[in-house]
């Protein structure tokens, strides 16, 4: 569990003028919030996680500045011998500022990872994996559900 507190002068953020959006200087943004966060070993090979956010986010006003208030997520995640499987859920309740909001939304994204050798791995990724519709910014849809097939190498 973390408890925090942000406080930040000329942070940069987006207002949305005539379909458009710009930035503009916050003179003392406000960031408190929780995280609370658990993870149990299920099996030798099996573990989950379950969390949750609280973000509360003002400016110089007392204006809230629309990020989600409230954010859940759970995940699975297996690795046994090279093959790792991930899989994890994440919700975010409605954003956004008066008259320009985004509904909440319920995101699953998966990943699978085959070790050749530890500096070598085959990788396929899918995010939004049942190719929700959403915005996490007014008037900008996410992307629809996006494959990743990839070699990582380290150097």
């Amino acid at each position: 569990m973390s408890i925090f507190k942000r406080n930040l002068n000329n942070a940069i953020d987006w207002k949305y003028i005539s379909g458009e959006y710009h930035p503009y200087n916050i003179d003392n943004y406000r960031a408190t919030g929780v995280n609370v966060s658990l993870t149990s070993k299920l099996t030798s090979t099996a573990a989950s996680e379950v969390g949750y956010t609280y973000l509360d986010s003002h400016d110089q006003n007392n204006k809230g500045l629309g990020d989600p208030r409230h954010s859940f997520h759970l995940g699975i995640n297996v690795h046994d011998g090279k093959l790792s499987q991930t899989i994890n859920a994440i919700y975010q309740a409605e954003s956004g500022s008066p008259g320009k909001y985004v509904d909440g939304r319920f995101i699953v994204n998966t990943n699978t990872n085959y070790s050749f050798t530890s500096d070598t791995s085959l990788f396929l990724t899918i995010n939004n994996l049942f190719d929700k519709a959403y915005q996490s910014v007014y008037d900008f849809p996410a992307n629809g559900r996006t494959v990743l097939l990839g070699i990582k190498q380290a150097l």
